[in-house]
């Protein structure tokens, strides 16, 4: 019988980030991603690239300097979000491209003004090509509520407007 063993997906240096008063510069992410390899979490999700210069500078120092934890950054399903996170990835020692998809309906008709059909054939295009490629590893998550910028009223540069 195959021996069953939980991955400890850790977002703190993403999502942890933005609670009140709680926000890193990049040395502290760096430290705090050091300590959390040394803890045994298995995937580090260091950032959300495409959201700042910030981020990205983020995702890259922990996937250059973290070697023995797989450090995964967060996207979107457009070309250019799964982009920007593969160069961030690309010096580290084990990436992985964790794509989000918001999928609920007010999402899919406000936000992404698609069909639910069309955002799962966008996000397996997206995720085909990345698996062509297969430097990284790649996950996605289909979310009917995602904690995005969007939805805590904040934005990033290439955010669609609702």
């Amino acid at each position: 019988m195959p021996q069953e063993r939980v991955q400890i997906f850790d977002t703190t240096l993403r999502d942890g980030e933005q609670s009140p008063g709680c926000s890193m510069d990049l040395n502290e992410k760096v430290r705090m991603a050091h300590k959390l390899e040394e803890l045994g979490v298995d995937i580090i999700e260091a950032g959300f690239p495409i959201a700042s210069e910030g981020d990205f500078n983020a995702v890259e120092a922990v996937a250059t300097q973290c070697r023995n934890v797989t450090v995964a950054a967060l996207c979107r399903t457009l070309e250019q979000d799964v982009a920007r996170a593969a160069e961030a990835l690309s010096r580290a020692a084990h990436p992985r491209i964790h794509t989000v998809v918001a999928t609920s309906d007010i999402h899919l008709e406000h936000k992404l003004r698609k069909t639910r059909s069309e955002v799962i054939e966008m996000t397996l295009k997206r995720w085909n090509s990345r698996l062509k490629m297969r430097r990284e590893a790649t996950s996605i998550t289909f979310a009917k509520y995602s904690p995005s910028p969007w939805k805590r009223g904040r934005r990033c540069s290439t955010c669609p407007t609702p």
